[in-house]
């Protein structure tokens, strides 16, 4: 059996008579890197939070290094070496302190912090500029900075916290072509280090740039259909516009019948000639036929 860094089974989560996720399964294997996939509100984010401690409420079972943790807060999952970077990313900054001061503000807000060595504050957050090969000052306040900025201060942070697995939520919807391939060539050499992060993974829309991205070795696209239980992709797994057009179709299927869905995901294929085979969407084999797709 494959060994798994994290392994995650039957997770379900519910809001209010909402069933945001029903019985999912996720797995992540060391050195390697994720983009999960689907349509909006499939669950993605409820996913990765659920996974960084910020949805307590979930059922199921999650295990890290082949044992069984419990995920119940934010600081349980630093602990155990889990970042979520959210796709909202000034929500986790003090906007009016410095880039440094963020990037080592879980330090800074420990309880008997009294006395602060700025020296020694600048120096590591210095450090870590130069590891991550940022292009800003670091006493700059983060108030100032540009999204992709504040995205790579809040990495930094993590990197300082001894992070083990980094889960970012939608990294791609704010940025440039440029800043995402900045990005991912950025997260591919941490992974390499595998000392320093030995997995993360990427939730973003289904026609999100991380996918065409994810083709290399150790890179895995999946997708959350509808936030429900599915076959994942095979070994094989498709390519972008594969996936993109299995989770439009699972997305119809949640709101017509699974015919009219097949129906208006060909008739989409059609306008953009792509030309689509027919699959059997509902089987079990639904997922490695998809790999076919072209």
């Amino acid at each position: 059996m494959e060994s798994y860094l994290l392994k995650a089974r039957d997770i379900s989560v519910e809001f209010t008579g909402v069933r945001a996720l029903d019985h999912v399964d996720f797995q992540l294997a060391a050195g390697e890197i994720h983009a999960l996939a689907g349509a909006n509100g499939a669950g993605k984010s409820t996913l990765m939070k659920v996974l960084a401690g910020t949805n307590p409420g979930y059922t199921g079972e999650v295990w890290l290094d082949g044992r069984t943790v419990e995920l119940r807060s934010p600081a349980a999952a630093k602990k155990l070496g889990i970042h979520l970077v959210c796709q909202e990313v000034d929500q986790a900054l003090a906007p009016a302190l410095s880039a440094a001061e963020n990037m080592l503000l879980d330090d800074l807000s420990q309880p008997g912090s009294t006395w602060i060595r700025w020296r020694e504050v600048y120096r590591q957050a210095e450090e870590l500029k130069k590891r991550l090969n940022l292009d800003f000052d670091v006493r700059t306040p983060a108030g100032r900075l540009t999204l992709a900025q504040k995205q790579m201060v809040l990495i930094a942070r993590a990197l300082h916290s001894q992070c083990q697995i980094l889960l970012l939520d939608e990294p791609t919807a704010p940025l440039s072509a440029v800043e995402t391939e900045t990005l991912f060539s950025l997260c591919r050499a941490l992974v390499r280090e595998r000392e320093t992060i030995r997995a993360w993974a990427s939730g973003g829309p289904a026609a999100a740039p991380c996918l065409p991205v994810c083709r290399r070795p150790g890179e895995r696209p999946r997708s959350v259909p509808a936030g429900r239980r599915r076959p994942w992709p095979s070994a094989r797994h498709p390519g972008a516009s594969s996936l993109c057009w299995a989770v439009l179709h699972l997305h119809l299927c949640s709101c017509v019948t699974p015919a009219t869905a097949a129906a208006c995901t060909l008739w989409a294929a059609t306008i953009q000639r792509r030309p689509v085979p027919a699959l059997p969407w509902e089987s079990t084999a639904f997922w490695p036929e998809c790999s076919r797709l072209s």
